[in-house]
């Protein structure tokens, strides 16, 4: 990430990065960086950073957490289904 802020930076040209593998919340996904210096002259020093999941399917969490959150996930929908 330092070397795609800086060569934005530098060139003031969007860049791109290669598919890298990032965490989110407990579970991994494939994700393209994108990194584009700010246009306007009065925000030089802004930069926009925008991770694009590629992944075509939706991430799996780990089993562990399913355990943990199925239970929770039960009560919430009789406790809205009572609403």
């Amino acid at each position: 990430m330092q070397s795609l802020l800086q060569t934005a930076r530098e060139t003031k040209q969007p860049v791109d990065s290669a598919e890298i593998i990032v965490r989110f919340d407990g579970f991994s996904a494939p994700v393209v960086m994108h990194v584009r210096p700010a246009a306007d002259l009065d925000q030089k020093d802004f930069i926009l950073v925008i991770l694009r999941n590629t992944s075509h399917s939706k991430p799996k969490l780990p089993e562990e957490v399913r355990h943990e959150t199925e239970p929770r996930l039960k009560a919430t929908r009789m406790h809205v289904s009572r609403l």
